[in-house]
């Protein structure tokens, strides 16, 4: 089983459960718990993270490309080439994978 977590909040449960051995990919927001720092990032923001920004200056950036249809997030040719994952934190139910149902495909990048 392969898992690509992007949210932070699902990575902690993951490694709740003992799965993190199972982890391939997190965001780049994802930092707790410690051991969540080795695995690979591989969704981002096109927002600068230096604190370049403003309060202001991130609402009319965000806003913006919202209005532009454009994503603020980014998804790494890693997380687009895993085939056979599951994401921590979509919408695919465990009822579903106890049915059997056929695993998810190859990740693409979405607007979100």
């Amino acid at each position: 089983m392969k898992i690509v977590s992007l949210l932070p909040s699902a990575t902690e449960i993951v490694y709740a459960l003992g799965l993190g051995a199972h982890l391939y990919g997190v965001s780049f927001e994802c930092d707790y718990p410690e051991a969540a720092r080795s695995v690979p990032v591989v969704s981002g923001t096109v927002l600068p993270t230096d604190g370049s920004l403003n309060a202001s200056e991130i609402d009319a950036e965000v806003s913006a490309r919202v209005a532009a249809g454009d994503s603020i997030y980014t998804l790494d040719d890693a997380a687009q080439t895993l085939s056979r994952s599951t994401q921590a934190g979509s919408t695919r139910s465990s009822t579903a994978s106890a049915r059997s149902e056929p695993p998810l495909g190859p990740v693409r990048e979405r607007t979100l």
